[in-house]
């Protein structure tokens, strides 16, 4: 079965065989955002508490966006 292309995004598809590469641009986001399960806070907060330690670990400290 063929997604369509959602209007304002993207299925990034491979250019031999057309077979879907992962890669969701912009709106084709929504198409998944719209199946996920939702996160409770305390797991969300867990979660970047984790990736921060891992960070720290691996000589990161800080950053800028």
């Amino acid at each position: 079965m063929e997604t369509e292309e959602p209007q304002g995004g993207k299925i990034v598809r491979y250019p031999s065989g057309g077979e879907a590469t992962g890669y969701l641009l912009d709106q084709a986001q929504e198409i998944i955002k719209a199946i996920m399960p939702s996160i409770s806070e305390k797991r969300l907060k867990k979660t970047v508490e984790v990736a921060i330690e891992d960070l720290l670990r691996l000589g990161l400290v800080g950053g800028s966006l």
